[in-house]
């Protein structure tokens, strides 16, 4: 069952008194209640507890958009987390955040568990339910879109592999691949550092529950050569298996969970990790992918080291967003010089209007995700949908992340 719900009146009384805030702020709880009203199936069963992608108009329909769930859900986990941890720095009511978070935690351990069920072996049979680290990526359908009211079309690898491409071919494509998986630990990281302890919610202490699931995915990801594999199938994912270049990464993540992987890195992720951590990684999202390893288990070197690479690259490519998260989780390296300059964060925050989180806009919030999205695509939309709004997880988090590093009390209206 899940659980109650304070949160309209939660985050109502937390909207005004952000009207009393900065401007970015009043923003913030625009969205944050709009992505749980419109994105979000509220509870702990099948399909619910994480965000569609984006709302996509095709023609005179509104579409529900799934695609790459679980790498977008890392980032719902990084907001809610994040949220967390400041509402609780200026003692505000967390009751409606840690709720929610139990939900999206809730929701990675039930694509954990059945993942095998999914999946059938040589003989037939489906793989019986487990929790070990080997996920689907979404598990929603029209039949759940329905029980909650929404009466238009879904998208999703599930639904696709399910009901409309039906068979093995289908299915794989709801298979986790490693992209989804550092995308999701990137998620677990901020609950793991910024929920407390003691935090509990459905019988569970959340940090430890994240702490888990993170390892239980980078020891499933290492245990057949650092192949991705499916363990009914026996077979490698049907896309992104092969992990071994960012093995060091994996492993050195692992650490921070405060755990081990029974498998070493293999050779050359120790030899070719110093050109990754550079620039020249030709594809924008393994970029992504490198930088979210090396901010994560400060696998680019000493956390010095990690951040100097991290604020190279952030400023390159526009992706100011992890070596932000990197000071917070390292707060030994925020002495230094910042690597972006408050007034830019700010700027970036300050600089959206009402169109901007619908199709085209001039502020760079228009792609599915900013902090995955190539920086070309800012001002235009990022290849998926042309016409789509889309949920703004990426200004949250950078909103969160800003708050932590800079804001003050009053700026919060206390």
């Amino acid at each position: 069952m899940p659980l109650p719900k304070t949160f309209g009146i939660a985050i109502g009384s937390l909207y005004g008194l952000a009207c009393v805030a900065q401007d970015f702020t009043q923003t913030y709880w625009y969205l944050r209640v709009r992505l749980r009203e419109k994105f979000i199936f509220s509870g702990v069963g099948k399909g619910e507890g994480y965000a569609a992608t984006a709302l996509v108009q095709d023609r005179n329909q509104i579409i529900r958009y799934y695609g790459d769930n679980t790498a977008y859900h890392g980032w719902y986990l990084a907001v809610l987390a994040s949220e967390y941890a400041w509402l609780k720095k200026w003692q505000r009511n967390v009751k409606a955040t840690v709720a929610d978070l139990y939900e999206a935690l809730h929701a990675v351990h039930r694509l954990d568990s059945v993942a095998e069920t999914y999946f059938q072996d040589s003989r037939g049979a489906h793989g019986l339910p487990q929790l070990n680290g080997f996920f689907i990526r979404d598990d929603v359908d029209q039949h759940v879109a329905h029980q909650h009211g929404w009466t238009g079309q879904l998208l999703s690898d599930y639904e696709l592999g399910c009901s409309l491409h039906p068979g093995d071919r289908g299915l794989r494509d709801n298979e986790m691949s490693q992209d989804q998986a550092i995308h999701l630990l990137w998620g677990l990281r901020f609950v793991h550092h910024f929920v407390d302890d003691s935090v509990q919610a459905g019988g569970r202490l959340l940090r430890e529950w994240a702490r888990q699931m993170a390892l239980r995915i980078i020891r499933h990801i290492a245990a057949n050569r650092w192949i991705v594999t499916n363990p009914v199938t026996g077979r490698p994912v049907y896309r992104g298996h092969d992990a071994r270049l960012l093995s060091k990464g994996f492993v050195k993540a692992a650490e921070k969970f405060v755990g081990d992987v029974p498998r070493r890195p293999v050779w050359y992720s120790y030899l070719l990790w110093p050109w990754l951590r550079t620039t020249l990684v030709p594809v924008y999202f393994n970029r992504v992918m490198v930088m979210i390893l090396g901010a994560i288990g400060n696998a680019y070197g000493s956390p010095v080291t990690t951040r100097r690479f991290l604020c190279a690259n952030g400023r390159l490519w526009k992706k100011e967003i992890y070596a932000l998260a990197h000071e917070l989780w390292e707060p030994q390296v925020m002495t230094r010089c910042p690597c972006t300059e408050k007034s830019h964060l700010a700027a970036m925050l300050r600089n959206v209007d009402s169109t901007a989180f619908r199709s085209y806009g001039a502020y760079g919030w228009t792609t599915t995700n900013r902090w995955l999205a190539p920086a070309r695509t800012y001002g235009s939309f990022d290849g998926f949908f042309e016409h789509k709004e889309v949920t703004g997880l990426d200004y949250m988090l950078l909103h969160n992340l800003f708050i932590l590093r800079y804001g003050k009390a009053e700026e919060l209206g206390h």
